[in-house]
């Protein structure tokens, strides 16, 4: 009879095969549709997806920030991409998408539920982004089947967000105590 040792490393594994089959093989992502736009997650980003509730407005906030919602007992900043990057928002959002954990999260409205996204070519050129925030926050754009999808970088949209939030100001230049 072998022993565990000996059995388990009888075989010795070919690592050459498996790095030609890795680069063969297309890049599978998920993706998702926001504001009108379809947005690519990075493999590494961690979401959670929730149905949208109502939300608390803040008073003297612009209209893209939404409001808060209570999750898990954490205050979660929701915010509406549609109003910020063209204005217009119909509202009939079913979902919110939450990156980030604890106190650190932030919720966007969605207008579909993520699916599987195959990434079988190189970023292509597609066009300036017409939109300075999406500009400051995509590093990738690819055109799949007539749709172009955005790489974009959540916590540097986030962030950018937030610069956004604190430069917005109250009404009448007031600070609201």
């Amino acid at each position: 009879m072998m022993t565990p040792t000996a059995a388990l490393t009888r075989y010795v594994l070919d690592r050459s095969t498996m790095a030609v089959a890795a680069r063969k093989r297309d890049e599978v992502r998920f993706g998702f549709r926001a504001a009108g736009c379809n947005f690519l997650l990075g493999a590494e980003e961690s979401v959670q997806i929730i149905d949208a509730r109502p939300v608390c407005p803040l008073p003297g906030t612009p209209g893209w920030c939404a409001g808060l919602i209570n999750l898990h007992g954490i205050l979660l900043p929701v915010f509406d991409l549609a109003r910020l990057l063209d204005g217009d928002a119909d509202g009939n959002s079913r979902y919110i998408m939450v990156f980030g954990q604890g106190s650190r999260s932030a919720g966007i409205y969605l207008d579909s539920l993520p699916g599987a996204v195959t990434l079988n070519k190189a970023p292509e050129p597609v066009g300036p982004l017409q939109n300075d925030l999406m500009l400051a926050c995509t590093d990738r754009q690819y055109r799949l089947a007539n749709l172009v999808w955005l790489e974009t970088a959540f916590d540097r949209l986030f962030t950018e967000l937030s610069l956004r939030f604190q430069n917005h100001g109250s009404p009448k230049g007031r600070v609201i105590p």
